[in-house]
Order: C-alpha cells, then structure tokens, then sequence
C-alpha cells in the first residue's frame, strides 16, 4: 500500500532493485542528497534496474547524487512519470531515452554541467510526444537555469537555435544565461543567436583565407620546385654542351673521357664486354668521330713505350675527365690498381665510377681501398646464359658518366 517513500539525506551509496520490487505501488520515492554516482560507477547496470519495477511510478528525485550520467533504459518502466529531478548533479548531456514517457510534464536540470546539447540530447527531449488530445495535452517543460551554458563557439549554434525555436518543449530562458568568448554572460534570446552566427562566419572566413593561403603557398611551392628543375635541366644541359666542347678540343684533362683501370686477369673480359662498347657510344654520343682518337684510355693500349708505368699512369689519368674502376677478386690485390685510383682520387681529385661482378660485390667492396666508393657503383654484370650481361644499357651508362664529369667541371 507504500505510494510514497523517502530514503532522502542518508548517504546512501548502493540501493538493490529487489528493495524497490517490494513496493510496486510507489508514485513518489525520493533518493535525493545521497551518493548514488557511486552506485552508478561500480554497477551501473543494476543501477539502470532500479526503478524498472515501479510501473505506478509518477514522480522521481534524484537530485544532488553527483551523478555525471544516466543510464539510456533507466526509465524504460515508468510510462506514467509526470516529474524527473536531476538538479544539482554533474550531468552534461540528457543521454537517458525520455520518448515513451508520453505523461512527463517537468524535467529539472538546473545546476549541472550542461554546456550546451548534443544533436543526441536534443532528439531525446524532442521525442516526448503526447498521445492524448491537445484540450488536455500539457507540454514538457525543461529547466536548465544555473548550468555554465556557453555561446562562444561556433558548435553551439544549433543549441541556442534549439533554445528559441523547439516547439516540442517549454523551455523557459527567463533566467537562462550563456558565457560568451569574453566570459561575460548574454541572455539566451535572437541577438545571442545571431552573436553565435557571427562567431561561424568569422571561422570560415578564417578557415577559407587559411586554404587560400595554403592554396597560394603551395602554388609558389610548386612553382619554386619547377624552376629549380628547370634552371636544374638547363644548367645540366649547358654542363654537357661545355664538356663536349672540351672533349672535341681535347686538351688538358678533356683527351680522353675515362681511364679504364682494372686488372691484366680481367684484360679478356674488358675487351669483351667493355672497352670497345664504350668507346663507340662515347664517340656517338660527344660526335667525335676521329679515327685515330680514342675517348677510353688503358694502361696496355695507351702508355708510351720507354716511360715507367707510374709516370705513365699520372699522365694518362691526368689526361682523362674520369676514372671507371672494373673491380674484381684481384683488382684490390693488384698494386698497380691500387696507385690508379689513389692517383685519380688524392691527386687529381677525378670522379671515380667503379663497375663489379653481381657475384663477388658485397664481399670485393668491404676492402679498405674500396669502401669509400661503394656506393658510387653505376654498373653491375651477372653471368647468365654463358654470358655477362649488365644491369643498364651502355647508353645509360655512358650517359650517367657524361653527366658527372660535366657537374664536376
């Protein structure tokens, strides 16, 4: 026969649902003053049963529990509540479903967290529908005096647009107030709405000058990269003409192209598969075509008879705009391979293109008079087929070759 029931100011921290289960004709319980957010915090599921059993329930306080949520079912079996009081908790959204009570006619929320509504907050206050007639149909009304409702930011626009507008609810805004971006507080009405509106046009004029001026900054960016490609290309190009020019005239260090240097055990495989290649697409390629001038100079086929070999190779690498190392297993053991390209790089400072056999590479460049150039390697061989192939074609090659003597120039 218990209709009403007090349990308010009693610290209470945890009520079981079978507590409330025995007085199914309640219509009035008051839990307010207690510390129910603790219940809410460790079993919040059985805090969502707690009222599930009061189908006669018509008014439920909750007020001051600190409670900083509800649970979306936590009315989901009182269809005739007509007053909720969630006042003075720590509430910032309406996250609890409210459509089916079509009886509700009060919803405190003063003194919460409430900044403004989320679209789901929203929707659930709006869905209260009454399905009775409209001579006796009493509108909703939700007070949210004393919350720290904020106007300062575009995202509350639909909000307050909410506040003025909605025809669901009585929302009274007598005593409602927003903070604005100064901290100074606006009355909720058509000028603070408007304020907000003038807050998002200001963010996309921000955001649109930002883009223009990303837009511009990446224009400039691009056209600044195409003109150092360009002025790049065009340099490279003029590099290429002056060295060719040079090759024709042949003096100095512009008689010969590149001094092969390798080993006499690899003398069989230079001449097969290397010297004779280079030299004619060298020739194509700078349009020297002098019969009796070669661009490749060797130690076998270029040194004059009667001079030492030392004072022979300083002449010939003297007299050639790079050094192309065949390295194999025994070029780092020859002496004399070793004085060509100590004698190319220290004292002639010339470009060095070293050139290997796919299968002894890793292992040949780890030697002292080696590593430095191991990652200056342009061209590889793999013997496949009963033949060496290399990985680049020779115009490449020699094209890669021409290219870095004339940045070098």
């Amino acid at each position: 026969m218990i209709t009403q029931f007090d349990l308010a100011e009693n610290e209470l921290e945890f009520l079981h649902p079978s507590l409330t289960a025995l007085m199914p004709n309640i219509e009035k319980l008051d839990l307010s003053k207690n510390q129910l957010f603790k219940m809410v915090q460790g079993q919040k599921v059985v805090f969502a049963q707690l009222l599930l059993s009061l189908r006669h329930l018509k008014r439920i306080n909750l007020s001051s529990n600190d409670l900083s949520t509800i649970p979306t079912e936590m009315f989901k079996g009182n269809h005739n509540l007509q007053f909720i009081d969630l006042s003075w908790n720590q509430l910032e959204q309406v996250t609890f479903t409210l459509s089916h009570l079509v009886t509700l006619e009060v919803l405190l929320l003063q003194n919460n967290k409430i900044k403004d509504f989320d679209v789901l907050s929203m929707r659930n206050i709006d869905s209260v529908i009454a399905n009775i007639s409209y001579l006796t149909y009493t509108k909703l009304r939700v007070y949210l005096e004393y919350n720290p409702l904020s106007c300062s930011k575009c995202e509350t626009e639909a909000f307050i647009n909410w506040l003025l507008s909605t025809k669901s609810v009585k929302i009274p805004l007598s005593n409602l107030t927003c903070s604005d971006e100064n901290g100074s507080f606006r009355a909720i009405d058509q000028a603070t709405f408007n304020y907000v509106q003038g807050i998002c046009r200001r963010r996309i004029i921000i955001i649109s000058t930002s883009a223009a001026s990303g837009v511009m900054a990446l224009i400039a960016l691009v056209t600044i990269v195409a003109v150092y490609r360009y002025r790049k290309m065009a340099r490279r190009k003029a590099n290429r003409i002056e060295l060719i020019n040079n090759l024709r005239n042949g003096e100095g260090p512009y008689k010969f192209v590149a001094f092969l240097s390798y080993s006499d055990h690899d003398e069989n495989f230079v001449n097969d598969y290397l010297y004779r290649q280079l030299n004619e697409t060298l020739q194509l390629m700078t349009g020297i075509h002098e019969e009796d001038r070669d661009l490749v100079c060797t130690h076998n086929m270029h040194f004059e008879i009667g001079h030492g070999i030392l004072a022979e190779t300083a002449r010939c690498i003297n007299s050639s705009s790079s050094l192309i190392a065949v390295v194999s297993d025994s070029y780092h053991c020859d002496g004399n391979c070793f004085f060509e390209l100590d004698c190319a790089a220290r004292h002639f400072r010339k470009p060095i293109v070293p050139c290997a056999n796919e299968t002894i590479y890793e292992a040949v460049f780890e030697q002292p008079m080696l590593l430095p150039f191991r990652r200056e390697t342009r061209v590889t061989w793999r013997y496949e087929n009963q033949q060496y192939n290399m990985n680049t074609t020779i115009e490449d090659f020699c094209s890669s070759l021409l290219d870095i003597i004339a940045n070098m120039q």
